[in-house]
Formats: structure tokens, C-alpha cells, sequence
């Protein structure tokens, strides 16, 4: 940097800024949850049935034929989440 005519001051820069209210999403049912100041939705959206949704029944799930473990494993992630939201996932053709 010093090549260059460059250097870090020591002072630090401060910049305006506001406070946003936090995001609220709604659910079935006519329900909402508030994200909260971390803008953390998930434990309230896997215990809530979707606003809207179609289930998952005729799909394909692609994955390299070493990595059919951690495939197995994301499957069942993903059935057991849509089931705390009320959405079917059907096993799909692998």
C-alpha cells in the first residue's frame, strides 16, 4: 500500500444508519409470526401449516452416485420439516 500513496487511518469511520421493525410472515390460519431482532423465522414456520402450498408428489431428487447418504439424509431433513408444516412431500425417484 505504501507503493501506492496508500494508508489505513486509525480513526474509524461512522455511518448513519436506522433500525428497521423486524419482518413478520404470515402463516394459515391467519396467523403471523414476528421474526424478532435476528430475523429468525424457522422455529415458528416448521410448527405452522404454509399461507399456501401444493404437495411435492411426483419428482426427481439427482445426486452423485458416492454421495447417496448424505442424499438419503437431506430426504429425510426435508420430509420431516414439511410435516411439521403440514406439506407431503412424496418419496421421490432417485
Amino acid at each position: 500500500m505504501k507503493s501506492w500513496g496508500l494508508k489505513l487511518s486509525r480513526d474509524l469511520v461512522q455511518v448513519p444508519g436506522r433500525m428497521l421493525p423486524s419482518e413478520k410472515i404470515f402463516v394459515a390460519g391467519g396467523h403471523f409470526h414476528d421474526a424478532g431482532r435476528d430475523a429468525n423465522w424457522d422455529r415458528s414456520l416448521r410448527s405452522n401449516k404454509m399461507l399456501q402450498s401444493v404437495n411435492l408428489i411426483n419428482w426427481v431428487m439427482l445426486y452423485p452416485s458416492r454421495s447417496g447418504r448424505e442424499a438419503k439424509e437431506f430426504l429425510g431433513t426435508l420430509q420431516k420439516v414439511a410435516w411439521g408444516m403440514q406439506y407431503k412431500i412424496d418419496p421421490p425417484k432417485m
